[in-house]
């Protein structure tokens, strides 16, 4: 007892002044639920990763934004005129390109082990398929951020994204006949994306809220037999004596994260120094040279044996698969042992997307398009 209350006693001297304001009028107990202990491993924190180096491309982008020129003739100098004249703007820019790269690496992480970990099972199908759209929405925002370089490699993306519209009959989105394309490229990165991100971000977040975080695969549920009253009374009294047993929070998760968002800052800034993101002169119309940034080069693979036909069509199955995994994996057993089909599945298309990725890497640039 003289346990229990010197630890109300310390949790009322947090509260005191501007801390219990806070908690009272922002609602802040309703994050202090509990977690299971497996909740703060790496595997477990590789959303929040994302999510943190997701605010820091953010950031960066919006200081990028005050000096970049949307137009076709001033964009590329546009971003020189950042990296050599503007204050930090050099650092900025690596900031933001290496954030960027890391929050790609963090969710393709992430993906994967909500999939291996049979974590879209019920109840939390729905999650899974916006999880998915979510990853949808972060292509999109690096492709686009790619393009808006407006540099040979960019221009290229572009150009092969408006030949993958047209299989959609999507081309006019690309016409210069009004606007120019670069305008509605950058107003899809500042303004559409990132508003369906924040939109799905919360859905996201709200729904792991309440369906809890997944559980362990390898572990066993626990089924909880019926009780007497008078056990769920000598249950309640045993629990109040044993206040000092640890127990996990997402406060305290939160906290692990405010940690590994400081690593990587600090990872984020020596990129940024070390090896900061190169740009290539105005592009050139009527060839091409380059190959894409390391998330499509799976596609290009694909794109230089059978078209933008079949790189469509992968790209498609792709897509489609990821949001019918909970549907095809109908089972309530999480285990890896009891999902041996599609766990095969998964990594033997992960397998696939790595070897195509790799031949790309050490491949020639081909022309891919009719430049004439």
């Amino acid at each position: 007892m003289k346990r229990q209350i010197t630890h109300q006693a310390a949790v009322g001297n947090k509260r005191n002044g501007i801390f219990k304001f806070i908690y009272d009028r922002f609602g802040l107990d309703s994050l202090n639920y509990e977690v299971p202990a497996h909740a703060n491993t790496l595997p477990f924190t590789l959303g929040g990763i994302t999510a943190v180096s997701l605010l820091l491309t953010m950031i960066s982008g919006i200081v990028l934004a005050f000096w970049y020129v949307p137009l076709p003739e001033q964009a590329n100098a546009s971003i020189r005129v950042i990296m050599e004249k503007v204050y930090w703007g050099s650092m900025v820019r690596g900031i933001h390109y290496w954030s960027a790269q890391l929050t790609m690496i963090a969710l393709v992480l992430h993906v994967l082990r909500v999939f291996l970990y049979g974590s879209y099972k019920k109840p939390r199908e729905g999650n899974w398929l916006v999880g998915v759209l979510l990853f949808g929405v972060m292509v999109g925002l690096y492709f686009t951020g790619t393009s808006l370089k407006w540099d040979q490699e960019g221009f290229e993306a572009l150009e092969h994204a408006e030949s993958i519209a047209g299989t959609f009959g999507l081309g006019g989105l690309f016409s210069t006949a009004y606007v120019p394309v670069l305008i509605r490229l950058f107003i899809a990165h500042v303004s559409i994306l990132p508003v369906l991100l924040v939109v799905l971000l919360f859905i996201h977040m709200l729904l792991v809220k309440r369906m809890k975080i997944s559980e362990l695969p390898w572990k066993k549920k626990s089924v909880v037999p019926a009780v007497s009253q008078v056990t769920a009374e000598i249950a309640a009294t045993a629990e109040v004596s044993n206040l000092h047993v640890k127990k996990h929070t997402f406060v305290q998760h939160f906290r692990k994260l405010f940690g590994y968002g400081f690593i990587i800052f600090g990872i984020v800034v020596i990129l940024a120094v070390l090896v900061p993101p190169s740009l290539g002169p105005a592009p050139l119309t009527g060839i091409e040279v380059t190959k894409p940034l390391w998330p499509f080069l799976w596609i290009y693979s694909v794109e230089e044996w059978f078209g933008i036909n079949g790189a469509v069509i992968a790209s498609t199955i792709l897509f489609t698969g990821m949001l019918a995994v909970p549907f095809f994996d109908r089972g309530s057993d999480s285990s890896i042992g009891k999902r041996k089909w599609i766990v095969s599945v998964g990594l033997a298309v992960a397998i696939a997307l790595l070897i195509l990725t790799i031949y790309a890497v050490f491949s020639s640039p081909v022309v891919h398009l009719d430049m004439e």
